[in-house]
């Protein structure tokens, strides 16, 4: 649909639109959750529906493949998954909606 280029402009617009003032604070990442959703990657700070993808805060996470299917979770319940895409800047990355209906603050896991 679109190429490469006009994605990556468009990821980098969504970032800096996004600002830091979106972030959530990092005692709430802390959290303890009842059950073990598996290894938390970041947390949702945009999303374009039109497009179907979303704008990861994954500084908590070193590495994540281009590929690397995940869960996206709300609270206890698992509400939809995300792939990761190849585009990356600091902490963001992109990642495509493969399923569910997301929203900011929705938390990314990689389950175990």
């Amino acid at each position: 649909m679109f190429c490469d280029g006009m994605r990556l402009l468009l990821f980098f617009l969504i970032v800096l639109l996004t600002g830091c003032g979106t972030l959530m604070p990092q005692d709430e990442i802390a959290e303890v959750e009842p059950m073990d959703p598996g290894l938390f990657l970041g947390t949702v700070v945009a999303i374009n529906p039109d497009f179907h993808f979303v704008i990861v805060d994954a500084s908590n996470a070193f590495a994540i493949p281009e590929g690397q299917k995940a869960a996206v979770r709300r609270d206890t319940l698992e509400i939809g998954r995300v792939e990761f895409e190849k585009e990356r800047t600091g902490q963001f990355a992109a990642a495509r909606i493969l399923e569910g209906e997301l929203q900011k603050g929705d938390r990314i896991y990689l389950k175990r």
